[in-house]
């Protein structure tokens, strides 16, 4: 039985995981700190596609397909934004008491707090899609080493009106007042618990490989690398969730500034043609086009 002492936040104090069949980490011989260390760090919490990333894909205006599928029985809705792609030089050398100071991970995860934040249960998104029954689920997942934004919303009752939703949301929270009113330091906090709880659950369960990671990352062990993320969620502000909803969200409105890929799929049986539910689509003010796109015309470089 091995047990684990880590930080926990809000709240000054710590919290013990007990692992069972644990693997423990063996000791160093030598403690990689001093004065006259001067580590090379490799951002860990990156924001934005690896450099030569073949899943990192720009448009020239935001695209919506449509498909119709034989197998489907609900529909479902993706959205893929890009966030941005990192530049080829991504190694700093600095030691860690340096780049903590800094807190260069500060958009990572204020970017996470937020999806935390939106993504509640009982949470704007969710009351705007599925509080209203146009679909069963509805997500926002932040997929970083790969340089994208991606909202899911599935087993969708109406795609068209449940896509609309989400827009008037993302519209809505543009006003400052409505922020205000929406996003407060509870709903901060609340996201910071579960972050850091989800995040020392997942470590407590693969300690050695975690352990592994964050001294090819430029930590000395995991706990500096448990360290460097409490230091950043504590430090994320209400300004700093603003701050990454007006980089990161608005642009899934805002013709503009977005690249945005819009994937519609319903079943193929469907009361109302597919011409008249495209037509309903392109009927938005966000200047999103969406096209009808057969399954046959891929054949066969897909089958599904």
């Amino acid at each position: 039985m091995q047990i684990i002492t880590v930080p926990d936040s809000p709240c000054q104090g710590t919290v013990q995981y007990r692992v069972k069949n644990g693997t423990t980490t063996p000791p160093r011989k030598r403690r990689r700190t001093g004065a006259d260390y001067s580590p090379v760090m490799v951002p860990l919490f990156t924001l934005g596609a690896r450099p030569g990333s073949t899943r990192y894909v720009t448009l020239d205006a935001p695209l919506g397909i449509h498909l119709t599928l034989p197998n489907l029985q609900t529909s479902y809705v993706g959205v893929q934004i890009p966030l941005k792609q990192l530049p080829k030089t991504t190694v700093v050398h600095a030691s860690f008491e340096e780049r903590i100071k800094t807190l260069p991970d500060r958009d990572h995860f204020a970017l996470r707090m937020l999806a935390h934040v939106l993504n509640r249960t009982g949470g704007l998104i969710k009351n705007a899609v599925r509080g209203r029954g146009y679909a069963y689920g509805v997500g926002i997942h932040t997929h970083y080493d790969e340089g994208y934004l991606g909202v899911y919303i599935s087993h969708a009752v109406d795609p068209q009106k449940a896509l609309g939703a989400f827009w008037e949301t993302i519209d809505m929270l543009q006003s400052e007042e409505k922020w205000n009113e929406n996003i407060d330091e509870f709903q901060l906090n609340a996201a910071r618990s579960i972050y850091l709880l989800r995040f020392y659950t997942d470590v407590a369960e693969t300690l050695a490989p975690e352990d592994a990671s964050a001294m090819f990352s430029g930590f000395t062990g995991l706990e500096q690398r448990l360290l460097w993320v409490r230091r950043h969620v504590e430090a994320i502000t209400l300004a700093d969730l603003r701050h990454a909803f007006i980089q990161y969200y608005v642009p899934f409105i805002k013709k503009s500034s977005t690249s945005a890929l819009y994937i519609v799929a319903t079943p193929q049986a469907a009361e109302e043609s597919g011409a008249d539910f495209v037509a309903r689509l392109n009927n938005n003010q966000y200047g999103v086009e969406f096209k009808a796109l057969e399954m046959s015309a891929l054949d066969p470089i897909i089958r599904i």
